[in-house]
């Protein structure tokens, strides 16, 4: 069977994509990546930058030969900048919910949600949850470095059409039809840059990995991978 990786989101670890990997395991290996100073990884202390987690993907890569790339949301952002990169391991990407146009407004708007001391105030279960999902002595760091990361990416917009047309493998975009962080103008933008992509719509699915129709996804992923034999 061929390889397919699986990254996680902003916040986020290799955990919350099992249910995925579990509905993909009979037609794939999956392999599931904890991106820096997430997860199981959150004791490291270290700044989060797109180069780091670009080399988390290439080193799995490394261990892997050649994959497919399934990324939500940031895990999208890090397979696309790894793919126009150059790294021609990569057999074909598929984001959900990858946010792909940043500037220092939006940067700040997204970054003004990860205040950790305000979501313990206001909205303990998920913070108890991103307790258990990094470690209880981790979780507010990596909200502090994902701000600073966020922050990053809004003065210097790494999506751009010169390094995208560098993509050699097909792309699959796909975004959830009640997503209110990302539009389909920008994801319908980016493909437009990409040598050979696609866009899709996921229904019944909110941005939230939690809120996706999973068995939808798996179809759209398993159909398109199909689709590049």
């Amino acid at each position: 069977m061929e390889n397919l990786i699986i990254i996680h989101g902003a916040i986020g670890a290799s955990k919350q994509m099992i249910p995925l990997g579990d509905l993909l395991n009979d037609h794939f290996n999956i392999h599931y990546l904890d991106l820096s100073g997430h997860g199981g990884k959150s004791d490291q202390v270290i700044d989060f930058t797109m180069d780091l987690f670009v080399n988390d993907l290439k080193k799995l890569l490394d261990d892997a030969r050649d994959a497919h790339v399934f990324g939500y949301s940031m895990g999208g952002f890090v397979a696309l900048l790894t793919a126009a990169g150059g790294d021609t391991r990569i057999n074909s990407i598929t984001t959900l919910g990858t946010k792909l146009k940043w500037n220092e407004e939006i940067a700040m708007r997204e970054a003004a949600m990860l205040d950790p001391d305000k979501i313990e105030e206001k909205i303990p279960k998920f913070a108890e949850m991103l307790a258990i999902r990094h470690g209880k002595n981790h979780w507010k760091s990596v909200l502090s470095k994902t701000c600073s990361l966020l922050k990053t990416l809004g003065e210097n917009q790494p999506i751009k059409e010169n390094s995208m047309k560098n993509a050699e493998c097909s792309v699959l975009l796909l975004l959830a039809d009640q997503d209110e962080m990302v539009s389909q103008e920008e994801t319908e933008e980016v493909k437009g840059w990409l040598p050979q992509a696609e866009f899709s719509i996921l229904t019944n699915s909110k941005h939230p990995i939690e809120k996706v129709d999973l068995n939808q996804l798996a179809v759209k992923i398993k159909t398109f991978v199909k689709s590049q034999r």
